[in-house]
């Protein structure tokens, strides 16, 4: 049952991005839209406080965007 409504959340999620992706007018406006959206996921972490996040994009050749989310756990 865990894994249906894992999943089940994991869609709705998908959905949403999706829509709020799709009201980007501009790819400025998008990547905005999409570093908002990944900086406000929900990592899951034992301690969440001891740990840093870090989202970085980057503009590819090909017109692409390239995203890196690092997570470090602090000692």
């Amino acid at each position: 049952m865990l894994i249906t409504f894992e999943i089940a959340k994991f869609l709705q999620a998908k959905l949403t991005a999706s829509t709020m992706l799709a009201k980007a007018k501009t790819k400025k406006e998008y990547k905005k839209l999409m570093a908002e959206m990944l900086s406000s996921m929900n990592f899951e972490s034992e301690d969440e406080k001891s740990s840093v996040s870090s989202i970085k994009t980057l503009d590819l050749a090909d017109d692409t965007t390239s995203v890196t989310i690092t997570k470090i756990k602090k000692k």
